[in-house]
């Protein structure tokens, strides 16, 4: 990976570097209610770019809309020296970098995040992905972003369920290694965090869990060790959310999962007393 840059601005996120003017064609890929909010600003920003726009949700996230990029990159004649940049949340990162990772063996791209979920987890760590009848992620391959650039303004566009969908990733990697990221959170009520007047402070605890989980992928960039840790909530939230045929958002299955595994830990001996009443009263308001 080779930036990640925190922005609090669109302007500065939409800031096109001299390396990036240079290529023939841009492809940007943003979802359709991206595209409503800041798609005018992004070609500003990208006068070359050649945008393409799934639908909104999970279902966009799948092998059908996978080739339909694909297709579409055929279609522009794209090559390894182009560039695909991804704007929109977790499904839209993770479906881009998963394409770009398989088109001609790999092309380069830039995740621009705009949800709070994409910002905190789905974009960072290189793993990309998209799912089948068989579940959530069960396609995919690992490999690292250009650059992932982040900016909190996107996030005044979130409504709460969303915003708590997001946090709940924030909240599992405190739980996992950070208890002064943990207990910092607990300060703050999640409408503080919400408000604009407090951007600042939300973009610096984005930054901190991005730095932190960036530290443990890059210990273990393939999961075969300490990055297994970050899946903690995910076995039985995967399956919760799977079942749920898109009626629950990711982090509020992880939330689930979370506290399901603490329950499962206790029945089998583990004893999570020390974290367990915080971590639930978290994942509760998740």
């Amino acid at each position: 990976m080779k930036h990640l840059i925190p922005q609090q601005t669109l302007f500065k996120t939409f800031e096109t570097p001299k390396s990036v003017l240079q290529l023939n064609y841009l492809h940007k890929v943003s979802d359709t209610n991206i595209a409503q909010l800041y798609l005018q600003q992004i070609c500003q920003k990208f006068p070359q770019a050649i945008t393409f726009t799934l639908p909104v949700g999970e279902g966009a996230k799948n092998l059908h809309f996978a080739n339909e990029v694909a297709e579409y990159l055929f279609s522009k004649r794209f090559c390894r020296q182009d560039l695909v940049i991804a704007v929109g949340g977790g499904v839209v990162t993770d479906l881009v970098g998963f394409v770009s990772s398989i088109y001609m063996r790999g092309i380069k791209f830039i995740l621009i995040p705009t949800s709070l979920l994409g910002m905190a987890d789905a974009s960072v760590g290189g793993k990309t992905g998209i799912n089948n009848i068989y579940g959530k992620n069960q396609l995919g391959v690992i490999n690292d972003p250009y650059r992932i650039k982040v900016c909190s303004q996107f996030l005044q566009s979130l409504d709460k369920r969303n915003f708590l969908n997001g946090l709940a990733e924030i909240i599992k990697i405190a739980a996992c290694f950070d208890r002064k990221l943990f207990e910092r959170l607990e300060c703050y009520d999640y409408n503080y965090l919400m408000d604009p007047n407090n951007q600042a402070t939300l973009l610096d605890i984005i930054k901190y869990g991005i730095n932190l989980k960036l530290s443990i992928v890059t210990e273990d960039k393939y999961e075969q060790n300490i990055r297994k840790i970050l899946n903690y909530g995910h076995t039985i939230g995967h399956a919760v959310e799977f079942a749920s045929q898109g009626k629950l958002l990711h982090g509020e299955c992880v939330s689930i999962g979370m506290v399901l595994a603490n329950i499962l830990a206790k029945e089998h001996g583990i004893d999570t007393s020390s974290y367990e009443e915080q971590n639930q009263e978290c994942s509760f308001e998740v």
